[in-house]
């Protein structure tokens, strides 16, 4: 297993960003459809993935499945004829824009957490461990 990035979208979620540009709400993407593999195991890729800061913060929130089929969508889709990375990216980042939505105020907190980490991480480097 090799470790992967999240989907750019998923990524700049995570870093804050609802990924909008200023420009006038239009309709939200559709979702490209992508469902896990039977055999994903979610808890599995989160602890493989711990020194990913996106994924440490999602994997320990109630959406942490949508963001893994967010990414593993992404990485599908991305590989298909006549879908650009852009399409790839805000089709797939739906599944996760749609758990987020449906937990009150848990993109805010996921925010929050990942500021705590980031500052955390630099203040680790600051003092040189």
């Amino acid at each position: 297993h090799t470790p992967r990035a999240a989907a750019p979208a998923a990524a700049a979620l995570a870093e804050g960003g609802d990924g909008s540009s200023g420009a006038p709400d239009l309709a939200p993407p559709t979702a490209l459809p992508y469902e896990l593999p039977d055999d994903f195991s979610v808890a599995a890729h989160c602890e493989v993935e711990s020194g990913c800061l996106p994924c440490k913060v999602f994997c320990a929130s109630e959406c942490a499945e949508a963001y893994w089929r967010a990414t593993e969508c992404f990485e599908h889709w991305r590989k298909q004829e006549g879908v650009s990375e852009e399409q790839a990216n805000a089709g797939c980042l739906m599944h996760l824009l749609t758990c987020l939505w449906a937990h009150d105020g848990l993109h805010e907190r996921l925010d929050a957490q990942l500021a705590k980490e980031k500052e955390a991480r630099r203040a680790a480097a600051a003092a040189g461990e």
